[in-house]
């Protein structure tokens, strides 16, 4: 049994062997400083990358890019290759 006053570093498993539950989170809403309140966001694709997909959100009503994500998936790169996938 886990220690309860010991606590899991950031980004770590709380558990050996667990799963991230949540897998991938897609963002709707973030804080946009040019309207200067949360708006709805769309996501566009900037690079395919070998170890994944980055993307960026911009704000639906200004188009102000408001933030930024990569995923971990390569398999968009094998298939721009055209290695498969």
């Amino acid at each position: 049994m886990r220690d309860p006053r010991t606590v899991p570093r950031r980004g770590a498993p709380a558990e050996p062997g667990a799963q991230d539950s949540y897998g991938s989170l897609e963002v709707s809403e973030m804080y946009c400083a040019r309207c200067k309140r949360a708006q709805p966001v769309r996501q566009h694709l900037l690079l395919v990358l070998p170890n994944g997909n980055q993307y960026e959100y911009r704000c639906s009503v200004c188009a102000s890019s408001v933030g930024s994500k990569q995923d971990d998936d390569p398999t968009a790169f094998a298939e721009t290759l055209g290695l498969g996938g």
